[in-house]
């Protein structure tokens, strides 16, 4: 998490606007028993969030097929489109382009201003 912080810090430090955070392998389902696995901690992007005062964006589970669809250039989402991961992932892309538009109009309203909240999508 202090990487994501350095970050958060860094990008405000230099005016780039953070749309939010994605926390990455974020569990893990067995693929015998469909339990779910935390191989590392989580619920610390959402923490962090809060924290910083920055919008949590989802969670995207460690899924070996999105490592595969990756390496063989194809799209996992396209390849896995009932797949947990791929529900995420356009939960993901639903909050950013919401947070996107916000952010738009709002950079329109506050040309001047350094710093803008750019509320809830959901």
């Amino acid at each position: 998490m202090l990487d994501v912080r350095k970050a958060v810090f860094f990008s405000r430090d230099s005016n780039v606007p953070i749309i939010g955070i994605v926390e990455n392998m974020s569990g893990l389902v067995c693929p015998h028993c469909n339990a779910q696995i935390d191989v590392f901690k989580t619920g610390g992007g959402e923490k962090i969030c809060g924290k910083l005062g920055v919008e949590f964006l989802g969670k995207i589970p460690l899924d070996p097929g999105i490592t595969e669809k990756c390496d063989s250039g194809e799209a996992f989402v396209t390849a896995y489109p009932n797949s947990d991961a791929t529900k995420v992932f356009n939960e993901i892309v639903k909050n950013v382009t919401c947070l996107s538009r916000h952010a738009k109009k709002s950079l329109i309203k506050l040309q001047s201003s350094e710093s803008f909240f750019l509320g809830k999508c959901r």
